[in-house]
């Protein structure tokens, strides 16, 4: 350090013989370095002084004195980032000398910054204020996943670091900045970086699962610090969980909710994990970028999730080889990518929703099989899929499905190949639109699955089913039943000739079936076959009009069910009425008076759901009308049960809980032989019921008042006259006695 001496001259006149007074002071000029010291200050005076000093960390000593002296100026070390100055004053009465002081900055480094760092890594960067040079380091366990990569500033400096992603367990590192001259304080960062949530939910599987236990050869660097992307089954794409495949790891225990978060899985494979239980979460369908879900061989039971209808990216759907339960959710049908479905050897139910058979347009195989609570009739609306795919197998076999092939398989697409419904319990012969297929040709047809089974005309409990006739032969044999050859000639056009069958009188013919069939009047004789219940597409059939025609009809009719309207007017028909007819659910319009139909209406009519226009006046059918078709029939508007003697006891009480949702709701009750009188319960008859007609019956009690205040049968209907007659619609006349009317208040 270079000091500046000045030399200060005071010059006094000399006043008689004293001497004058003088102060010289050296150097004037003072600088320190940031570590402080110790300099001396000469003075040479012949007077008192004194010295003060200003500044931060500086003294003096002495601090006064007389004549010649060497002052001994201090100044601390250095506490501040910034220079530092001050002066030194020496002065007596007359006389003053400054001396100015500087001390250079203390070397500072201050960092701040945030110091938790996510799993996903990254830029990092922490602020360093500085007034000197500095290096900084890395602690050698950190140098694999923190990288120092310069400053971006002066004096306040942005320190800038590059920390790589997180594969593994939550990881600390320290970071050094240091002085290079080794005078400010080192700054110390210790960086923690967050655990990578996917290892966080992946463990949580390994540990609900049971994972200390799975086998080793698949469970390889899981629960360990190597990175996820190498651990068994884990497939990582930029950093996203996309593949998980556990087959055969030995999962055990129940299948824990979180794995509904692994949202970008596009493939999840639980298989061949026999101790696998629990249900499917209810949230499955949050794993909305998934195409294939295996879950074949495991405990999983439980019932099917409706979520799982979110899956829009769904191709390949395996869940076979398992307990769940229940039947397939209706939302499923929201799976549109569908192409494979595998869902044999489980518990699941019927009925399956129509709606998948609609929307499922790019299906391939449809593996259902080995589904022992799956029963009942085989889906019909597997006739209506379509598919765009090169293939369409349909495997239903060894369940326990009745009844027959549907009518409406004649339509599956003809990429289909396969047919297997081996092993049900099918009864019915093959209709004529599935043996003409054109998949399913002869050679097919009586392929064995072994000597034993057939593929298509299957063997059902040891026995095969038969081959529906054509419907040329079905009418045919109609036709000879029934007397064809004395059949009135304008009605019967080209019957029993080679025209096609469209041609012949009376027969409407739709995409090669027989669809309607009007006797009417043709001179039918003798008692309807049982093959009538062959005309499976039949939606209309008028046997009316035909006296001869006698017998009962079949229960084979009950097998018609597409049929809309059934007439038999006027004919020769005896016997009980069948039971089987209550499966004729589109039924509409039923009309069989003027016969000679004996027994009572069956309870299973109560089945026939959209029945509109009922007629079974004159005939022999007796009482009690069974209470199910007042509840089951909500669709009636007609109810004609009139001149039926053998009719007869109380009037049906449960004729009141009908309800409808027709415009009209006509009664017909009248000339029969009920007794008693009509049920005060019948006020609650629907409003649209403007007849009410059981005149010409043995009722003898008083109309009840809440009858006589129904509505519809106000006191100008009430007294209104049969036509021509002197008989009452309502206030009946009873054996020539007009029925009185109940008192009101």
């Amino acid at each position: 350090m270079k000091k500046i001496v000045l030399a200060l001259f005071v010059v006094f006149g000399v006043v008689s013989c004293q001497e004058d007074p003088r102060m010289e002071v050296t150097p004037l000029s003072i600088s320190f370095t940031q570590q402080g010291g110790t300099e001396n200050i000469s003075v040479s005076s012949n007077v008192t002084w004194t010295a003060t000093v200003t500044g931060n960390g500086f003294s003096v000593s002495p601090a006064s004195g007389t004549g010649d002296a060497v002052l001994s100026l201090k100044a601390d070390a250095a506490t501040s980032p910034d220079d530092q100055t001050g002066t030194l004053t020496i002065k007596s009465e007359t006389l003053s000398a400054t001396v100015t002081i500087s001390q250079g900055a203390k070397n500072t480094l201050i960092v701040t910054g945030n110091n938790t760092i996510d799993a996903a890594g990254g830029a990092y960067t922490v602020t360093l204020q500085y007034n000197t040079t500095y290096q900084v380091e890395i602690a050698p366990a950190a140098t694999s996943w923190i990288q120092y990569t310069g400053t971006k500033g002066l004096s306040s400096a942005t320190l800038a670091f590059q920390v790589a992603a997180n594969n593994g367990s939550e990881r600390t590192g320290v970071i050094t900045v240091k002085d290079a001259a080794g005078i400010a304080a080192t700054q110390t960062i210790t960086l923690t970086q967050k655990e990578n949530p996917l290892r966080t939910a992946l463990l949580g599987l390994y540990n609900a699962l049971d994972g200390a236990n799975w086998t080793a050869s698949k469970k390889t660097n899981w629960n360990s610090e190597e990175p996820i992307e190498t651990w068994g089954g884990v497939t990582i794409e930029n950093g996203k969980l996309t593949k998980l495949n556990l087959s055969g790891f030995g999962l055990k225990g129940d299948l824990p909710a979180s794995v509904s978060s692994f949202t970008d899985l596009t493939s999840l494979n639980l298989g061949s994990n026999p101790n696998l239980t629990g249900s499917l979460p209810s949230d499955m369908g949050n794993l909305v970028n998934l195409e294939s879900f295996l879950a074949v061989t495991t405990g999983l039971g439980g019932q099917l999730p409706a979520s799982m209808g979110n899956l829009t990216k769904m191709n390949n759907l395996q869940l076979s080889k398992n307990n769940i339960s229940g039947t397939i959710p209706v939302e499923w049908a929201g799976m549109t990518e569908l192409k494979n479905l595998g869902l044999y050897s489980t518990d699941l139910s019927t009925p399956l929703p129509e709606a998948i058979f609609t929307s499922w347009k790019h299906i391939g195989t449809l593996l259902l099989y080995d589904n022992q609570n799956m029963n009942g009739p085989l889906p019909e609306a597997l006739g209506n899929m379509t598919t765009d795919n090169t293939i369409f197998n349909i495997q239903m076999y060894n369940c326990n499905f009745t009844g027959g092939i549907p009518e409406s398989w004649g339509n599956i697409p003809n990429v289909s190949k396969q047919l297997y419904i081996y092993g049900n319990q099918l009864t019915e012969p093959v209709p004529l639109s599935v043996q003409a297929h054109p998949s399913w040709t002869a050679d097919k047809w009586d392929k064995m699955k072994d000597v034993n089974t057939h593929y298509v005309r299957t063997q059902q409990n040891g026995v095969y089913l038969n081959l529906a006739v054509s419907q040329y032969e079905l009418l045919m044999a109609l036709y000879n039943a029934l007397d064809g050859d004395n059949w009135a000639t304008a009605k019967k056009t080209n019957w029993n000739t080679t025209e096609p069958v469209e041609t012949w009188g009376g027969v409407t013919v739709e995409n090669g079936m027989v669809t309607k069939l009007n006797l009417s009047g043709f001179g039918l004789k003798g008692q309807l076959p049982a093959i009538i219940g062959e005309f499976t597409s039949l939606t209309s059939l008028n046997l009316g009009s035909n006296p001869n025609l006698t017998g009962p009809l079949p229960n084979e009719i009950g097998n018609l069910i597409n049929l809309d309207a059934l007439m038999a007017v006027t004919t020769g028909l005896e016997g009980p009425l069948p039971a089987s007819m209550g499966n004729l659910s589109k039924l509409t319009n039923l009309q069989l008076n003027n016969n000679n139909i004996t027994g009572t209406l069956p309870a299973e009519w109560a089945g026939m759901k959209a029945l509109k226009s009922f007629g079974m006046f004159n005939t022999k059918i007796s009482g009690p009308l069974p209470e199910a078709i007042f509840t089951g029939w909500k669709h009636i508007g007609s109810m004609l049960l009139n001149n039926n003697p053998n009719l007869s006891g109380p009037l049906p009480e449960g004729l009141c809980t009908m309800t409808t949702d027709n415009s009209i709701f006509n009664i017909h009750m009248y000339e029969c032989n009920f007794t008693g009188g009509i049920p005060a319960s019948w006020g609650n008859i629907p409003q649209v019921s403007k007849q009410l007609r059981v005149y010409g019956n043995k009722l003898t009690q008083p109309v009840p008042a809440a009858v006589q205040n129904h509505p519809s049968w106000t006191s100008d209907k009430w007294d209104s006259y049969k036509l021509n007659t002197d008989i009452h619609y309502i206030r009946t006349q009873q054996n020539n006695v007009f029925l009185d009317l109940a008192a009101t208040e």
